[in-house]
């Protein structure tokens, strides 16, 4: 009895052992597996539309994805999607999204920031710099750091009669911002911002 007790004992380890490799096996496979690039495409329905985000393997396996709400159509877009070293920036409507490039997991939201038409830089410590066309919020230069806090944002550009944003760069000390002057006949121009503190400092 004692050796028939002996022998199921020994089956059951050996069947455990083996179930054992098998998940080890599973998991190891999978941690192999690596995302090498991260798409993202836009889908309407009904005059809304989504944003679509994934991370894929060097076969192109879908190792995640990450669907946004849909949001109302409007003329400047409502997303925008920026891949920094193993980050991804997921700039949707009024929040902005900080995800683990390789798992897809949400590190930070962030909520209250530019509406629509986002323009956005992200510097290699994950400092990120955002300003929107049109909407809530807009023509603001934000800073946002690399935990998700919102460390400043300025006033309206159109206090100093500027608008329509075109395009954003962070350089030394300054933060850039490609716009229009609004004194007259609207006139394409580089204003600039204190990096550290989002002053407003003119014209370039």
């Amino acid at each position: 009895m004692v050796k028939r007790r002996y022998s199921i004992l020994c089956v059951m380890f050996a069947i455990l052992i083996g179930f054992s490799g098998i998940a080890f096996s599973q998991q190891t496979t999978y941690a192999k597996e690596k995302v090498t690039k991260v798409t993202y495409t836009t889908k309407t329905k009904n005059y809304k539309e989504c944003m679509i985000v994934k991370g894929l393997s060097s076969k192109k396996k879908v190792l995640w994805s990450y669907k946004t709400p849909y949001r109302i159509l409007a003329q400047c877009s409502t997303f925008k999607c920026i891949v920094k070293k193993n980050r991804v920036y997921v700039f949707d409507y009024l929040r902005l999204l900080i995800l683990n490039k390789n798992n897809g997991k949400r590190l930070y939201t962030v909520k209250n920031t530019p509406e629509r038409g986002h323009f956005a830089t992200v510097t290699n410590k994950y400092n990120c710099y955002e300003i929107g066309y049109i909407g809530k919020n807009s023509g603001r230069l934000y800073k946002i750091s690399p935990k998700g806090k919102i460390i400043y944002k300025s006033a309206k550009i159109s206090k100093y009669s500027y608008g329509w944003p075109t395009s954003i760069k962070v350089s030394g000390k300054y933060v850039y911002v490609g716009c229009y002057k609004f004194n007259g006949q609207p006139k394409p121009v580089t204003i600039k911002f204190n990096e550290k503190s989002g002053k407003f400092l003119g014209e370039k």
